[in-house]
Order: structure tokens, then sequence, then C-alpha cells
């Protein structure tokens, strides 16, 4: 009953290959070998999924744009500063604005009252201004404005 050289146990595990189906033990270990190499091959051949982050550089940057104020704009509190555009459009007449835009008499008299020209001025003039000053209520204004951007961007 005991396990020896000339008696091996009795198990699947110590068959000897050729009662497991294949020819020698040649064969065994050269086919797992050659799994084991092919699975090494196609997992190193995938991409790494490793990703790598640079902070180098990010504290300096940080700590300049701490350093560095960020300029305030020049703000006048009376007249609006008008953007430099890349061209002024021509001027219009103020009646003729109206007019072609269907702006009430009432917002007409309003802007004409404070010589107010034409929409080539309205840039410079802001909203509160035309709210107090030229006392337009707020559908006026959004008139007004609507009627500028389109004036503006016909031209």
């Amino acid at each position: 009953d005991g396990v020896d050289i000339d008696h091996p146990p009795n198990s699947k595990m110590f068959d000897p290959p050729a009662r497991r189906g294949s020819s020698s033990s040649e064969d065994n270990d050269i086919l797992a070998l050659a799994k084991r190499r092919r699975n090494q091959i196609t997992q190193d051949s995938k991409p790494s999924s490793n990703i790598t982050v640079n902070f180098s550089g990010l504290a300096e940057l940080l700590s300049t744009a701490r350093q560095t104020p960020a300029p305030q704009p020049n703000v006048s509190s009376t007249v609006q500063q008008p953007s430099q555009p890349a061209q002024v459009p021509p001027r219009l007449s103020l009646q003729a604005f109206c007019d072609f835009y269907d702006l009430p008499l009432s917002v007409y008299d309003k802007l004409n009252s404070h010589q107010i020209m034409g929409p080539h001025l309205l840039r410079l003039i802001s909203d509160d201004q035309l709210r107090t000053e030229c006392v337009l209520s707020i559908g006026e204004l959004a008139a007004v404005r609507d009627a500028e951007e389109r004036w503006k961007e016909s031209h």
C-alpha cells in the first residue's frame, strides 16, 4: 500500500503524459511554455494604462499669479468709455434712426431733448444715464439698445 518508485500514487495528477492523451512529456512542456510566452507577449503589447501628470513649474506659476494683482478697469461714472470698434458705422440722424427702426415718437423726443444727435452717440452713453437723465422706461431703453445693435450690424 505504500507509494514508491515502482508503485506511484493512483491519481490523474500523477498519471504519465501518455495516459493523459499527449504523446510525450516534452510536448506538454513545450505547449505550456508556448502558451505562457504568448500570454506574456500579448500583455506586454497592450498600451499601459498608467497616467503620468507632471506638475513641474505649477508652483512657480501659481506664486507669480498671486503676487501680480489683476489690473483694475478704469471706469468713469459719468460717461461710458467707448470700446474701440474696428470701424465706427457712419453717422445717421436721430430722426432717420427712429423712423427706420420704428422707435416711438416719445423715444425720439426724450433723446432729442438731450441733444443726442443719432445712434453713433449711443455707444458713449450708459444705460443709467438714458434711464435717469433721458427718463427712458426699461422697455424704451431695450428698444433703443436693440435698434442700436441692429444699426451697428447693418454696417
